[in-house]
């Protein structure tokens, strides 16, 4: 029942401080709250409002700022007044508009809290939204592909790595693109990724914006050779041409100051990963060092030899791969299998 002189504060707006009760009848409801110089008019039976009380041992203030303790709270016709040290009865309509309810504590000693239904509910809500975070197959959902049977093992294989590092070398047709964009979109939909830099030829630009944007609803900025001046300072996802980055020291120098949480590159074969001093080799290294996840693509990774697919390798993954003679060893072994089976 609410009595005119009686303090309340809203639930949904405690900024607005402690309102006082200017009048109730005629199921209206109206509330002034001196701290934000408003007056608000409720309907009487869903207002969303509580009543502020103190209890004995609570500090307020009073209008006049004096700070009192509560000794004890005694009611007079539905008015509070409380009696404080020095035997000083201070009715509830002089205490301060300057209320605090939004600290744990401020908020449980005012009884502003939430009904156990409702933490319930919630908690189940985080349990739920825990659940889809760890959905093994959570980067699949939404692309508008069909899925195939081994773009589904490759992609899983390559997302059950902690830091996934992987060269992909299906042959032409096969779907090495959806693959990396399959890879790159899961670990965006789990947030171990934002900024994704992808290297590719100048004439797959934009046949890759396409297929991100239309397939996966990932939306990547282009740089070709025909690109005009693009702002570096909101870069987060880039498709950049092999040509662009390879001629342009500017840019390459201004990509250098991004972090970049993913690279991929396709045809990779066509660089010559032995060639450290080259200045594009020191910017994938540097970028490789840092990032959460490397992918190179390549439908014939030893067009120039096994030795330049050794280097690519290494590169990815210089303690598996750290001798040119084991991988050779490797390669015969695997050779043999592939025949047998």
């Amino acid at each position: 029942m609410y009595i005119k002189g009686q303090r309340w504060y809203s639930e949904g707006e405690p900024e607005l401080g402690l309102g006082i009760i200017l009048n109730a009848e005629n199921k209206r409801l109206e509330v002034y709250f001196p701290l934000a110089t408003e007056q608000r008019i409720y309907n009487i039976k869903n207002a969303p409002l509580k009543r502020f009380m103190l209890k004995a041992g609570d500090k307020f203030n009073s209008e006049q700022g004096e700070e009192f303790t509560v000794q004890d709270c005694q009611e007079n016709n539905g008015i509070l007044f409380y009696l404080s040290e020095a035997d000083n009865i201070i009715p509830e309509t002089e205490l301060s508009a300057k209320i605090d309810l939004n600290g744990p504590l401020e908020r449980l000693l005012a009884q502003n809290f939430d009904s156990p239904q409702f933490n319930q509910l919630r908690y189940q809500s985080y349990l739920n939204t825990r659940h889809y975070q760890e959905f093994a197959y959570k980067g699949f959902l939404g692309a508008k592909i069909r899925l195939i049977p081994h773009q589904v093992y490759v992609v899983s294989k390559v997302l059950e790595m902690q830091s996934p590092k992987v060269m992909l070398c299906d042959e032409v047709g096969l779907g090495k693109t959806i693959e990396a964009a399959l890879i790159t979109h899961s670990l965006i939909q789990k947030e171990l990724v934002e900024n994704v830099l992808i290297v590719v030829p100048d004439s797959l630009v934009n046949q890759w914006f396409v297929e991100l944007y239309k397939k996966f609803n990932l939306s990547f900025q282009t740089i070709n050779s025909e690109s005009e001046e693009i702002d570096f300072s909101t870069l987060r996802r880039l498709i950049i041409s092999t040509k662009v980055l390879n001629d342009d020291h500017t840019i390459r120098e201004k990509l250098r100051e991004i972090t970049w949480d993913m690279l991929i590159i396709d045809e990779s074969h066509q660089f010559n990963f032995a060639k450290t001093e080259n200045d594009s080799i020191k910017f994938f290294e540097q970028v490789n060092q840092s990032s959460y996840a490397s992918l190179f693509l390549s439908a014939t990774p030893e067009v120039l030899g096994a030795k330049n697919l050794f280097n690519q390798l290494h590169f990815l993954d210089k303690e598996k791969y750290h001798s040119f003679e084991e991988f050779q060893q490797l390669i015969t072994v695997s050779r043999e299998l592939s025949q047998l089976i």
